[in-house]
């Protein structure tokens, strides 16, 4: 890689926090797919998500734009996507009306090269706080669908019995 090649990342983003919790990083790149799909350049493995989303393309002076392939459509910083849409520094991308989101980003390097960040271990794994996760559990086991879908299990685990 040169010195001072433009690199372009593309992290997803906890749906809470806002901070990325994967990233892929590219160089001399221009174009990059996102999507379900494994051959995508960026893999997001959610069922809102179509397997070819949306592609980030760079013209020949460096300026990039989003194109909205998937079936959910893509926002760009809450506006869908109709025809290529710039993308800057920043742009937020949302994978469906309410799919997950994920953010562009480019700047300059000096070092290291423009590999994929894909591992387990390169993940920024978000902090969990176990009192609201307590909360919110208790707030779905206590709720009326959940208790009738409960019922309803037991009663096809009983008629299977039977059977």
């Amino acid at each position: 890689m040169l010195l001072g090649a433009t690199q372009i990342a593309v992290s997803l983003l906890d749906p809470v926090k806002g901070h990325p919790i994967q990233t892929w990083e590219f160089d001399g790149q221009s174009l990059i797919r996102i999507g379900r799909g494994e051959t995508n350049d960026v893999v997001v493995a959610d069922p809102l998500v179509s397997r070819t989303h949306a592609e980030l393309i760079s013209d020949t002076a460096g300026r990039w734009r989003v194109v909205s392939l998937g079936r959910n459509g893509t926002l760009v910083d809450g506006e869908m996507v109709s025809d290529p849409m710039p993308v800057r520094h920043g742009t937020i991308l949302q994978l469906g009306s309410n799919g997950p989101w994920v953010e562009f980003s480019e700047g300059r390097r000096a070092s290291r090269g423009g590999e994929t960040v894909s591992s387990i271990s390169d993940l920024a794994m978000p902090e969990i706080d176990q009192e609201l996760l307590k909360t919110e559990v208790s707030k779905i086991a206590d709720c009326e669908t959940f208790l009738d879908i409960q019922k309803q299990a037991q009663e096809l685990r009983k008629a299977r019995e039977e059977s």
